[in-house]
């Protein structure tokens, strides 16, 4: 079960996060097909030993830079790069939900705008017809 990031017990009895995070979320389909971000090289260690897939290349390569961007706090953008990769190959990765919300965004503005478009069109041509009710400046 994909648990969240990792506390860590501090001598005075607080608890610190990990410092393995990526510098941006991998997303990925778990369980029954769920979105879920993956922050960090712990988050993606328990993806990979989770896996119930073929264990391609792709995949031991994954989880062997990934344990060791663990054991050293080196090459954790390369562990997040053949993470996402490994998601992308395997076809669990899932898309950034920020991304699809500016897609829309912007899809649904252009389409106003290319409404907007057509009307101020419609104008130019009632404009070019002489239209007597509206007034000349």
């Amino acid at each position: 079960m994909i648990s969240g990031s990792r506390a860590t017990a501090h001598p005075n009895g607080a608890h610190t996060m990990s410092l393995h995070r990526f510098s941006h979320p991998v997303h990925v389909f778990v369980g029954l097909g769920f979105p879920h971000p993956v922050t960090s090289v712990q988050e993606a260690v328990e993806v990979l030993d989770e896996w119930a897939g073929i264990r391609s290349p792709i995949y031991e390569a994954a989880a062997a830079l990934c344990r060791s961007a663990l054991a050293d706090k080196r090459d954790i953008e390369a562990a997040c790069a053949t993470f996402e990769a490994y998601a992308r190959a395997h076809g669990i990765q899932a898309p950034d939900p920020i991304e699809v919300a500016v897609a829309g965004a912007a899809d649904a503005w252009m389409t106003a705008y290319d409404g907007r478009s057509e009307s101020f069109a419609d104008d130019d041509r009632i404009e070019a017809k002489g239209n007597p009710g509206k007034p000349e400046f």
